[in-house]
């Protein structure tokens, strides 16, 4: 696919934590000749705090009203978005994205999450029984992540080339859907 010679909406990566969002972002903007915004990053320079310590210090609710602002504040073209988890589950981020850009839900199951963040001290949601709180989490938030992708793709036993590749497929098969 030329991408030179059009602009594309967004494509925000939507999932579970360990799913890949951030890797496979960086590899699908690249790919497509596409910015990479990372909304983690973005509100940790904003607020000069590690996502931890904005957990610790300001609270999750804090945290959540800062997700939705710097969310409202990403490139409505040609940019790949991998977002926080958690994004979902507010019903205007969810319509946002739907409205405004391709939402690709990337999913992976249990163990593979697990194995992807163990030693992962950076994720504040699951610094206690970790097993527990990933399913319980995916649990909650399943539906939501479902209604607000436009398509799902497995990261599961697949490289990192292979589901940037499955991502483009995917693009490419519903071309005139995502194009402005």
């Amino acid at each position: 696919m030329n991408h030179n010679n059009f602009e594309m909406k967004t494509i925000f990566l939507i999932g579970m934590m360990g799913t890949g969002k951030t890797t496979i972002g960086k590899k699908l903007a690249k790919r497509l000749g596409f910015a990479f915004y990372d909304l983690d990053k973005m509100i940790e320079k904003k607020n000069q705090k590690s996502i931890t310590e904005i957990f610790s210090d300001l609270g999750e609710p804090f945290f959540r009203e800062q997700e939705a602002k710097t969310l409202k504040k990403t490139p409505l073209l040609s940019s790949v978005v991998a977002t926080g988890g958690g994004i979902i589950e507010n019903e205007v981020n969810r319509n946002w994205i739907k409205q405004f850009g391709i939402a690709v839900l990337l999913e992976a199951d249990d163990v593979t999450i697990l194995s992807r963040l163990r030693n992962d001290s950076t994720r504040p949601l699951i610094q206690n029984n970790p097993e527990q709180i990933i399913h319980e989490l995916k649990e909650k938030r399943y539906q939501d992540y479902h209604d607000c992708a436009h398509f799902v793709i497995q990261t599961n036993d697949k490289s990192e080339d292979e589901i940037v590749k499955e991502i483009v497929s995917e693009i490419s098969s519903k071309v005139q859907k995502y194009f402005v």
